[in-house]
């Protein structure tokens, strides 16, 4: 009995046991199967989230596009008094930035580079607002002199105009009796009005483009800023080095052939006798700085000035001149020399001066153009997959060449000046060109990053060497001298 219940036992033990098997290998089972389902949904989820947007229609992702960029534009109009003086202020400061650059080069401290900057700008402020205060006074004073006679030409104007419908038997009194009830002595009187207004706000904008100052000293020295922005986001740095190059060409380019621009209109007015010709030099000098209609507002003065003075004649000669100038300089002369100097066909900055015009005011039509350049590099430059935008926005229809190869082939003959090698043509898409240069681009930031970082722990090792060998009192004084922050590295 004892040997059968024990056998007894052991049978059962073995049932028990291979139950506890068979449950055992069905729970694993089962965990397999909701391991794998739960990768299963898991790898769908993923999936999803991969495809994103790209799974919506074009028409859908285009639309979005707009209505984020609608929200952007309404943004800035709202804090349109702030935002538009400040981005006047980072342009100003990214056109001096090569002057304090190349003093640095010349080992001037980075802190005496800054100040020198900073003075500059404040000479340039200084000087463009006087120019303007100065101009806009003697539109105040001339304008009312004038008054008479601009009258008597108006008058005039509106005799002729029904002479000549009494003439063809035309009925001219839909055009004649509502320009009959414009009082022009009113209007000049706006003029002078808006004209000191625009003398206020001139000096209001000068005292609030102080901020400037702030960022020439900010922008002295960024190169470890800009290697560490680079590692991290390399098409944008790329991008964001693009808008400053070209707000910066943009701003020279308005200003050297503004100048000659305004200096050859003065001639033509001493030519022509127009009063007040300075006056009106510096306005075709400023207005040089609002893209393709600027030359038009700097002529309309003039003309009418010289219209009441001395006639038809010379009125239509000074309009003649201003056109064949204007035309000359900024279509074959400044292509010359600085080419497509911001990258943005013609119908693209006539069209950036009424947006940002409308959304920033007055103000927006000397910033229109950078304000285009820095929406296109934070939207469409710093991102290859939205890079085929450009096609819209860039001139001409041939291949976009580097900045090294236009430097390189200035006469045009498509000859490398440098190594006397033929220049080639990118082959690639314009995406691939974007991703390649954004990846070499990382690869320098990297480089960049440890040569700093190599240079300051070689700074810290020539201290710590001076300090082991260093008397009690040097030591005090090395000590002391530690406690000081350091100045930022040099930019190059």
């Amino acid at each position: 009995m004892g040997i059968g219940n024990k056998l007894k036992k052991i049978a059962l033990g073995a049932v028990d046991a291979a139950r506890s098997k068979d449950s055992a290998a069905a729970k694993a089972a089962q965990r397999q199967a909701a391991d794998s389902k739960t990768l299963d949904e898991v790898t769908a989820i993923e999936a999803a989230d991969s495809a994103g947007l790209a799974a919506w229609p074009a028409g859908m992702r285009y639309a979005l596009g707009i209505a984020g960029l609608f929200a952007v534009v309404a943004g800035l109009g709202i804090i349109a008094p702030v935002f538009t003086p400040a981005f006047l202020a980072l342009c100003m400061a990214l056109t001096l930035y090569p002057i304090s650059q190349w003093m640095i080069r010349h080992n001037v401290p980075a802190a005496l580079a800054a100040i020198l900057n900073i003075v500059l700008m404040f000479a340039i402020m200084l000087g463009v607002t006087g120019l303007i205060a100065g101009a806009l006074t003697a539109v105040t004073t001339e304008l009312p002199r004038y008054q008479d006679k601009f009258q008597d030409l108006y008058q005039n104007g509106i005799n002729y105009l029904e002479t000549l419908g009494n003439k063809f038997d035309i009925d001219t009194s839909s055009v004649t009796n509502p320009a009959q009830q414009v009082d022009l002595g009113r209007i000049t009187s706006f003029a002078g009005g808006l004209a000191t207004s625009l003398g206020g706000a001139g000096t209001t904008t000068f005292y609030f483009v102080m901020v400037a100052i702030f960022l020439v000293g900010d922008l002295v020295v960024v190169r470890r800023r800009g290697a560490e922005l680079a590692s991290y986001a390399p098409g944008l740095a790329i991008s964001l080095r693009n808008f400053s190059r070209g707000a910066r060409m943009y701003f020279i380019m308005a200003t050297v052939f503004g100048a000659g621009v305004a200096i050859l209109d003065i001639i033509v007015m001493y030519i022509f006798q127009v009063p007040t010709p300075i006056t009106w030099g510096i306005l075709a000098f400023v207005a040089n700085y609002i893209p393709a209609v600027g030359f038009i507002v700097s002529m309309i003065p003039p003309v009418l000035m010289v219209l009441v003075t001395r006639g038809v004649g010379p009125a239509i000669g000074v309009a003649v001149c201003f056109i064949v100038i204007s035309f000359a300089v900024f279509n074959f002369i400044q292509p010359r020399f600085a080419g497509s100097a911001v990258g943005l066909n013609g119908t693209v900055s006539f069209l950036s001066l009424m947006v940002w015009s409308a959304v920033l005011g007055p103000l927006g039509a000397v910033v229109s153009v950078p304000m285009t350049l820095f929406i296109k590099a934070i939207f469409i430059d710093a991102d290859a997959r939205t890079a085929w935008i450009d096609v819209f926005l860039r001139p001409g229809d041939g291949p976009v060449l580097g900045n090294k190869q236009r430097k390189r082939d200035k006469n045009g003959d498509g000859i490398d000046d440098e190594t006397g090698e033929a220049v080639k043509v990118d082959r690639r898409t314009r995406e691939e060109q974007v991703r390649e240069a954004a990846e070499a681009e990382r690869l320098r930031a990297e480089a960049t990053i440890h040569e700093l970082n190599e240079a300051e722990q070689a700074r810290i090792n020539s201290r710590q060497s001076k300090q082991a060998t260093a008397s009690p009192a040097e030591r005090a004084s090395t000590d002391s001298s530690l406690e000081k922050p350091e100045p930022s590295e040099k930019s190059v």
